[in-house]
Order: C-alpha cells, then structure tokens, then sequence
C-alpha cells in the first residue's frame, strides 16, 4: 500500500491511497478464505469444502463489503502509526474505485483533526466565594413540605376543583384532520399545577372551578398543529395537611422533639447550599476557562454524541429522570429541541476536553484500583463473591467505566483548581493587608513630622 499527502488545513488532512494489484490479489484471497472458514454446507465439514464449490456459493459482493472495511482499517493505522499524529480523528473515503481481484484499487483518505484545546492561563482565574447560610423562613419552609408529605390524599365529592388537586378524567382528543389523538384519549391523571408548562395548561386552566362529572373543551398546540380536547371529571383528590402529633418523629426523623427536627433539617439545609455553592463555583471555573481558550470539536463528533445524548435522554424519559431544562426543550418543538441539544452536547464535550487537559498538565492519572476501591467502599453491603461479580461486570462495560474514571478525573482536577483559587485568594488578602499596613504606618509618619 502506498499513499501521499495531497492536503492539509487546519481542521483536516488528506491522502490519496494506492493498492497495487499483486497486493489486492493477496488480500482477496485472504478475504475468499476466511468467509469461506465460516460457510456451512452440506454433506461436507466446515473448512473441507472444495475451492471450485465455495467459489459457485461465496459472491464477489460479500467478498467486497469484507475487504472494504480490511483495507480501510490497515490504512487507517498505517498512515496514524507512521504520521505519529494522535489528533487524526475521524476519517472518510472519497474518490474510491471500484475492487477489482486483478486491478489496483485507489481512493482519497479523509482525516479530521481533533486537536488538544488551547487552554489560557487557568492558573490566574479568580473566583469569590459566597457566604452560605440558612434563615429562619428556609426552615419553616423545609418543615411545611415535610407536613405536605405526611398529607393523606381524599376524594373531593361535591366541591369544586382547586390549584393543587389531582384530578382523574376521561379525554377525547382530535387533530385538524378530525383524526385521534392516542396519546390524548382515554382516561387520564391530571395535577391542576400553576407552575407547569406544558401542552396540556390549557386544560389545567379549563378544569378549574369545575365538579365531578362536568364537562370542559379546549385546544391544545401539537408540535406545528392544534388538536381539540374534549374532557369529563371523573374524580377529583385533594391533599389534607397532617398534624405534627399526627408524625412520629423519632421513627422518621430519628429526633425526639420538634426544635431538634428544626436543627437536623438546618444542617441539611445548610449541607445542601455548601454542595451547591462548590457546583456554581466549578461551573464559574469552567466557563472562565472557556472563555479564555480555543477548543475545536469536529462536527463529526457533535453528531455522533448528539444522538447517544438523545438516546439516553429517551430512556430517562421513562424512568422520569429528565431536568426540568429538558422538559421545557422537549415541550418547545423539534427545532428548538435540537438546538438545546447542540449546545448541551457541545458545553458537554468543551468541559470534558478541559477537564483532560488540566489533568494531563496536573498530573493526575486515575487508575482502576482507585475506582475499585472506591466502589467496594460505595458497597460493603454486598459479600465479597458478588462485590467482584459487579465490579467485573461494570469494568466489562467501556463506556459506564470510562465514565467512572472521568468523573473521578473531574472531581480531582476541581478539587486542584479550588484549591488554587483559595491559595491565591489568600495571597491577594495577605498582600491587600501588607499595602494596606505599610500605607498606614506611612500616613502616620507623615503625621508626625508635620
């Protein structure tokens, strides 16, 4: 195989490759040999079939479609192996000729470059810490919603619908063409929330006010078009507050009295805001390090992950695990839906292209004795049979391990950069002191002498 540069930019890089004839030759009939290992036929073994029958039964299309994919693999490394270039990405085929068993076979390499980001100076970023505490309207809050999860859910008989009630109906949903609308016929479990924004507001806003067994009509807005809902209320639930006498505190809460409820609930309160003041300060990192970098990701790249990202999110959707930013991007249309995930997917990857490039710079190196460690400590519940059994299983598995070991990374690489925001910032105090001092003593001296 031979092949030469014909160009090269900044984001890609090209080559023309040759297969001469003798060597096409070769791998046809290693491709021929190893197809027909693999081929049954009857009333002959495996690998005992004459050339001349194999030959009637193996067509040249399967043998093409192997040797296709063998000579693009033995280009690939061929060219990454001796170019010693570890931002060759993706590549593609263009030009290609035909495969011929007794003929050269051209065809044009594409690499795309993934280069390393180009980071600025993250050593120098600065960041201010906020102070974190829990007021006393926070706690009487905390305590409320935990009387609202001991409320006791009752049927509703002759009152009217209210925000906050769940309510059971029986829809009948049609489009413009006069067509079902399965996903909106049958009956249904509707909770009469103000702060939900969905498709389906128009009905919350209609059932207000209304009893059971009455009727209500509404459109409702379906991707591009309108769809007319025609809906009965079969039941109507509302929630009923419990009392604190009503609560065992001890058997819950594992507290004796209210006041020791109020201080177990501040210290989560107040854990609570410490984790999320770290996550708004490695978030405030990250984007200052953006900022000031230059990152390519190749478009290949942000496909390819946009669709695992969608793939994943449609799993999450039925185990409910969707955030609230997906929710509203998903309720928004196809397109806006697909610029939410453009930009979530490429935040995703900058911030993982960071993360590996101040590990390298730090030094950090994560090993899968780390992550056992861990895990086994995660799990002690488990005995010692099954603990290996599910840290085999999740080593087995590239991508949920490869995910481990980045998020161990990235708790490394903030930890570092925390670290080294709080030194300079106390080196900055320490100096503001010193000025702050000597202009002091100074100004005294001047007063002296005058």
């Amino acid at each position: 195989m031979n092949y030469s540069k014909t160009y090269e930019s900044s984001t890609k890089v090209e080559f023309d490759v040759i297969f001469p004839k003798e060597e096409i030759e070769n791998e046809w009939n290693q491709t021929f040999n190893l197809i027909a290992s693999r081929t049954n036929i009857a009333g002959f073994r495996r690998g005992k079939v004459p050339r001349n029958i194999l030959e009637k039964v193996i067509r040249d299309e399967d043998i093409i479609e192997n040797l296709k994919e063998v000579l693009l693999r033995k280009t690939f490394n061929k060219i990454r192996d001796e170019q010693g270039d570890e931002n060759l990405y993706n590549i593609f085929k263009e030009d290609e000729s035909e495969i011929q068993k007794d003929k050269e076979y051209r065809f044009k390499m594409v690499f795309e470059y993934w280069p390393d980001p180009e980071l600025g100076d993250y050593r120098s970023i600065k960041i201010k810490a906020n102070e974190v505490s829990v007021s006393d309207e926070e706690i009487e809050n905390q305590l409320n919603l935990i009387l609202q999860s001991f409320a006791k859910w009752n049927n509703v008989e002759d009152g009217e619908i209210q925000l906050k009630d769940v309510v059971e109906i029986t829809m009948e949903t049609r489009d413009e063409n006069n067509e079902e609308v399965k996903e909106y016929t049958g009956k249904s479990a509707i909770s009469i929330n103000p702060d939900i924004k969905d498709r389906l507001k128009p009905l919350r806003d209609a059932l207000l006010g209304k009893k059971v067994g009455d009727e209500v009509e509404c459109d409702i807005e379906l991707e591009s078009k309108r769809a007319h809902v025609k809906a009965k209320v079969d039941s109507i639930r509302r929630k009923e507050l419990s009392n604190w006498s009503d609560i065992d505190l001890q058997a819950n809460f594992q507290v004796e009295s209210l006041e020791e409820l109020k201080e177990q609930q501040k210290s989560i309160l107040l854990m609570n805001k410490l984790q999320q003041e770290i996550e708004n300060q490695k978030n405030e990192i990250l984007e200052k390090i953006r900022e000031i970098s230059k990152i390519y990701i190749p478009e290949t790249a942000l496909q390819l992950e946009k669709q695992q990202y969608i793939n994943d999110l449609e799993k999450r959707i039925k185990s409910r695990q969707v955030s609230k930013e997906e929710i509203n991007a998903l309720n928004s249309g196809k397109d806006e839906f697909s610029k939410f995930a453009d930009m979530t997917v490429k935040k995703s990857i900058e911030d993982l292209l960071i993360i590996e490039k101040i590990s390298k710079d730090l030094g950090i190196v994560v090993e899968d004795a780390e992550i056992e460690q861990r895990l086994r400590a995660y799990r002690k519940d488990l005995g010692e049979a099954d603990l290996n059994k599910w840290i085999q299983d999740l080593k087995n598995d590239k991508r949920t391990w490869g995910q481990l070991i980045a998020d161990v990374r990235r708790e490394r690489v903030f930890s570092a950069l925390l670290t080294m925001c709080v030194e300079r910032e106390e080196r900055d105090d320490t100096k503001q002191n010193s000025e702050e001092t000597k202009q002091g003593a100074e100004s005294l001296e001047s007063e002296k002498n005058s």
